[in-house]
């Protein structure tokens, strides 16, 4: 266990973002709507 102080902190670096222009990013957002639509959950 840590005690104060103790700890250190690094932060991850992020990947670059992804400009894409409006048709694509609309293209894309479909892409990901048909496949969320696929997707099945069973719960008890």
């Amino acid at each position: 266990m840590y005690r104060k102080g103790e700890a250190s902190y690094q932060a991850l670096p992020l990947p670059d973002r992804v400009q894409l222009d409006e048709t694509e990013a609309e293209a894309a957002a479909l892409r990901f709507l048909a496949f969320m639509k696929r997707r099945h959950s069973v719960r008890d």
